[in-house]
């Protein structure tokens, strides 16, 4: 997920670039860490800061061929995910997720003059229906965990969540 942090502004000259979603986890069973899912440009929505009611589509978002680019607005957070994956048969002991993210110039060649103050973390969610609706944390799914809080800056930085505990597979 991206925020804008304490005291941002949103200028319209800058977008934020999401790139290589992965999610890993480590079964029970293999004790041996495999990757579930991997998204080079990964889809996404703007939802209310807390995650009320329904996602909606404010802000531009392009998904491109290696990476997802978007405007963020001044009452939304941009929450991101790749696709969602069955849990290996007798559960999992640990769950890894890591990302790229950056600002860039909302213009080819423009500069980012603006004070943008943009925060991302990791994270993973569990989901009690694959058919559910996004939105409406905490009716069709839970937090595996949410990782530390960055801020973005021009150049790509890594963001990771990592958690020993997800519910069994079922």
């Amino acid at each position: 997920m991206i925020y804008a942090g304490i005291g941002g502004t949103h200028p319209r000259d800058v977008r934020v670039e999401v790139r290589n979603l992965e999610l890993f986890v480590l079964p029970k069973l293999s004790r041996r860490w495999c990757m579930l899912d991997r998204a080079s440009a990964p889809s996404g929505r703007h939802f209310r800061e807390n995650f009320s009611g329904d996602a909606a589509d404010r802000g531009a978002t392009t998904i491109a061929k290696q990476s997802t680019l978007t405007l963020l607005q001044a009452d939304r957070v941009f929450h991101f995910w790749g696709e969602r994956v069955s849990l290996p048969k007798g559960g999992v002991a640990g769950v890894y997720v890591q990302y790229e993210a950056r600002m860039v110039p909302a213009r080819p060649g423009g500069s980012l003059t603006g004070k943008a103050n943009y925060v991302g973390s990791a994270s993973a969610d569990y989901w009690k229906d694959a058919n559910a609706p996004a939105g409406f944390v905490g009716t069709f799914n839970n937090d595996v965990a949410i990782g530390r809080f960055k801020r973005l800056s021009e150049r790509f930085r890594l963001f990771t969540m990592n958690s020993n505990a997800w519910p069994a597979a079922r």
